[in-house]
C-alpha cells in the first residue's frame, strides 16, 4: 500500500502503544459497558439473539425465541451482552487507536473490525446453536474454552490484518 501523507496518530514505540492501548481499553469499557446507555445494550443483545434465532430456524431447526432466550429441545441459549462480541470489538478498537497510522486508517480499521468481529462473533454464536442441537454434551467445553481462545486468536488475526493491509507499514519499517 502506498504511504500516508496524513498525520499518524498513535503509539509509535511499544511502551506509549501499550500505555495508550491500556488507556483507550478502560475509557471504552467504561463507556460501552459500565455506562453504557440500557436501550444500546438491550438493542444489541435483541439483534443478536434475533438473528441468531431468524439463520437457525431457517435451517428448519426446532428453536424458539422469547426476548433473548432462544430454547432448543435440549437446552435454552440466553444471549447476553457479553455474547454480542462487544468486548472483542473494545481490545480490537484500542488496538487501532493505539497503533501509529492515520485517522483515515484509523476509521477503515474501525470499519474492518465491527464488520468481521460481527461475521466472527455469529458464526460463534452458530456454532453454539449447533452444539446446543447436536452436541449436548460438548456445548460447555464448546463455549468456555474452544470459543473463548479461537475468538482471541481470530481478533487479533483480524487487526494484524489490518496493520499489515491498510496502515502503510510494512514489517521492514515497524522492526526499525
Amino acid at each position: 500500500m502506498a504511504k500516508s501523507k496524513g498525520k499518524v496518530l498513535g503509539g509509535n514505540k511499544p511502551l506509549s502503544f501499550a500505555g495508550l492501548f491500556a488507556l483507550v481499553a478502560v475509557i471504552e469499557y467504561l463507556l460501552f459497558y459500565q455506562f453504557a446507555p440500557e436501550i444500546l445494550v438491550n438493542g444489541l443483545i435483541e439483534a443478536n439473539a434475533r438473528l441468531l434465532y431468524t439463520i437457525v430456524k431457517a435451517t428448519g431447526a426446532p428453536v424458539t425465541l422469547v426476548a433473548e432466550t432462544l430454547t432448543f429441545p435440549n437446552m435454552q441459549l440466553r444471549i447476553v451482552y457479553e455474547c454480542t462480541g462487544g468486548f472483542a470489538m473494545f481490545i480490537f478498537s484500542a488496538c487501532v487507536i493505539a497503533f501509529p497510522s492515520t485517522l483515515r486508517s484509523k476509521l477503515l480499521g474501525h470499519v474492518i473490525g465491527a464488520i468481521g468481529i460481527f461475521a466472527i462473533n455469529l458464526g460463534r454464536l452458530l456454532v453454539l446453536a449447533w452444539a446446543a442441537l447436536h452436541a449436548r454434551g460438548i456445548f460447555d467445553f464448546i463455549h468456555k474454552y474452544l470459543w473463548q481462545a479461537t475468538f482471541i486468536i481470530l481478533v487479533l488475526a483480524l487487526w494484524a490484518v489490518w496493520v499489515n493491509r491498510f496502515t502503510g507499514k510494512k514489517r521492514d519499517e515497524r522492526t526499525k
